[in-house]
């Protein structure tokens, strides 16, 4: 049988002290093999337990039988209290029973250390002059002084009652709307103009060519199919 602790030799106030297990058998198998664990005049600890065990009852695990040069590994763990003080020891001891087996013990010591006080960061120093002092002109006497009669800032406009034309033109009459030319609305474009005019002229040459055609052809002549007498 081995004693070890199992992830630290030193454990703080508060924390749990750890020791891992082997346990085995030599010449001959064990059969009904127990493990049991204690803890000696140590203070400020609770009673150890196994965390890791085929069967366990608090401080008792049942681990059966063992076979020959084949070890079993256990952990079990012990609760220190917070009133532990820096400097205590804890002792774990594990007792081996087995059927026609001899029992064996073994122990390992976990010592109690001071808890690792940590301070906060000193909070940053802030200048009071960070900012440069800075002056706003002087506003203008009135700048936000609201007018008492805010109508004469804007002009009045009042619809005429004066129905008649201007002097020198006619009134215009509602049912005969003014006309405008497509002319004076589209301005013409030259180009397109005399494109239409050289198609006007290609196509008066095409007729006249196929009227002297159809004036020059000579009739054929009709032949007599009777015979004279």
């Amino acid at each position: 049988m081995q004693v070890k602790p199992f992830s630290s030799s030193s454990v703080q106030p508060g924390g749990t002290a750890s020791y891992a297990i082997w346990v085995w058998s030599t010449g001959a198998e064990s059969a009904g093999a127990t493990v049991t664990v204690s803890v000696g005049s140590a203070t400020n600890v609770e009673a150890p337990k196994f965390s890791v065990c085929p069967e366990h009852d608090g401080d008792v695990c049942t681990v059966g039988d063992l076979p020959t040069n084949q070890a079993e590994e256990l952990v079990a763990g012990v609760r220190v209290r917070d009133a532990a003080s820096a400097g205590e020891q804890i002792t774990l001891t594990a007792t081996a029973k087995a059927g026609k087996s001899t029992s064996f013990h073994a122990d390992a010591t976990i010592d109690v250390v001071a808890a690792s006080s940590t301070s906060p960061p000193p909070a940053p120093i802030v200048p009071s002059d960070t900012l440069p002092g800075t002056s706003l002109p002087p506003l203008p006497s009135g700048a936000f002084t609201t007018p008492t009669d805010p109508s004469g800032l804007f002009p009045t406009v009042s619809p005429s009652t004066n129905s008649s034309a201007p002097a020198g033109r006619a009134p215009k009459d509602p049912r005969h709307p003014d006309a405008t030319t497509a002319s004076a609305t589209l301005p013409l474009n030259s180009r397109l103009i005399g494109g239409q005019l050289a198609g006007l002229v290609v196509l008066a040459s095409a007729i006249a060519i196929a009227i002297a055609r159809l004036s020059l052809r000579t009739p054929k002549s009709h032949d007599g199919g009777g015979t004279s007498t």
